[in-house]
């Protein structure tokens, strides 16, 4: 991976790798506890990271990166609007298709997130640059690795900013 490219995917997944600790700190029946009926428990954001990233990594490879060679990366108004209201914890709802569904361990849940990660960064592991694009985003337009990462970023402060206000 790109050595700047590779710098921003570190915090990126320090920051998991944090959001999850402070979830496993929890006492058990707080893990699993709805702050409010419509919020998710703390195990059910993890299983969202997943299932939104996930949403994310089908895009890829749909049509991967090495198919937008020579385009260059353009992230739409959409994108921009998107990422100031996550980094604020802007309250926004959630698509069906990144809603957890059923029972969820913190194990399973902690898994599938770290697997989702591991597949969307071998996407990036060959790009040139940060700048280089790598997922044509149905919603957001091309996005450039360095925009792709800020998008899962803002979306991991809205959590974590989300978490702040329901364990207090």
């Amino acid at each position: 991976m790109h050595p700047d490219l590779q710098t921003q995917w570190n915090a990126l997944e320090e920051k998991r790798t944090a959001f999850v600790a402070r979830v496993t700190a929890l006492p058990t029946e707080l893990q699993t506890a709805r702050p409010t009926p419509k919020d998710f428990s703390p195990v059910e954001v993890l299983m969202h990271f997943a299932l939104a990233e996930g949403v994310d990594l089908d895009m890829m490879k749909k049509t991967p990166p090495a198919s937008l060679a020579g385009r260059k990366a353009k992230p739409n108004f959409i994108y921009r609007f998107v990422i100031y209201g996550q980094t604020r914890g802007k309250r926004v709802p959630t698509a069906p298709n990144m809603t957890p569904q059923g029972i969820i361990t913190l194990q399973e849940a902690t898994e599938k997130w770290a697997e989702v990660r591991q597949q969307i960064a071998t996407f990036l592991e060959p790009l040139p640059s940060p700048d280089a694009p790598a997922i044509r985003h149905s919603l957001f337009g091309i996005l450039s690795a360095a925009d792709l990462i800020g998008l899962l970023d803002a979306h991991t402060q809205y959590h974590v900013l989300r978490f702040a206000v329901a364990t207090k």
